[in-house]
């Protein structure tokens, strides 16, 4: 009788590992120094037609002060280095080969990892999303459990109460935008900022542009998901999207012009 092969890891196996490591670090395995960054997309064929770094390599680069990434918290780290100096998404493609059974694998681990990170979040947080995919970590998985989290104050400046009172009554989509033009509000103080060299000056100005090209572009994407797409979009995204937003996303693209939630007042 023939041995039987050892049994593939899967997703699972490595969940079990993020599990244990919460259990024994408890709120500590996904706590940062610093100011959340939380990071998105651009979706590929922006950065392969701008020829510019993504919005990982942006959250390092452009955070205002020290920036604190998932990568930074324990369980981050242990994705990070997993085995043999591989990271997760390594780990698994040595066990997979580059096929879509490896990313599928290596992507059901970062999100429940993102989705633990995200509830331990607290206070103002900063994004780096414009330019996702509605079909990403930030809208499916982050987005959620921010509403949900009521340690969380703003995000990017924006009272987290507005950002649910959007979430709530016009859709995930139209909340995320509004994240998106706070943290191009942010990015343009940053450009507007007395820098001491001119390099750092243009970097800051560079940097809020291609965020814009990254909101403009993604926009027209993801609304063509919304709109051209839209059977598999509601079977996808249902649960986060109003009946408004599915039937009619052209008139709800932008958050209501003054819109005030009877639950807080902006000034």
């Amino acid at each position: 009788m023939s041995a039987r092969k050892p049994k593939k890891p899967t997703s699972f196996d490595v969940i079990n590992v993020i599990k244990d490591l919460i259990k024994t670090h408890g709120v500590k395995a996904l706590m940062v120094d610093g100011r959340v960054q939380l990071y998105s997309g651009p979706l590929d064929f922006i950065t392969n037609a701008l020829d510019v770094i993504d919005n990982h390599d942006r959250a390092f680069d452009r955070a205002d002060g020290t920036p604190a990434l998932v990568d930074d918290c324990i369980v981050g780290q242990k994705l990070g280095n997993y085995e043999h100096g591989q990271d997760i998404y390594e780990y698994f493609k040595r066990i997979y080969g580059n096929t879509p059974e490896a990313f599928k694998n290596a992507d059901k681990v970062m999100r429940f990892a993102s989705r633990e990170f995200a509830k331990a979040c607290s206070g103002n947080i900063e994004t780096h999303v414009c330019g996702a995919g509605i079909d990403k970590v930030f809208f499916e998985v982050e987005l959620p459990e921010l509403v949900r989290n009521s340690q969380v104050e703003a995000i990017n400046d924006i009272p987290m109460q507005r950002i649910k009172d959007i979430y709530l009554t016009q859709g995930a989509y139209i909340a995320y935008r509004e994240i998106c033009k706070g943290e191009l509000r942010l990015a343009q103080a940053r450009a507007e900022k007395t820098y001491t060299t001119v390099a750092e000056k243009e970097a800051a100005k560079k940097d809020h542009k291609d965020r814009l090209k990254f909101f403009n572009i993604g926009n027209l994407h993801n609304y063509a998901m919304l709109l051209f797409r839209r059977d598999e979009t509601i079977q996808r995204h249902g649960p986060h999207l109003p009946q408004t937003v599915r039937a009619k996303p052209l008139r709800i693209n932008n958050a209501a012009l003054g819109y005030q939630a009877s639950s807080v007042q902006y000034g």
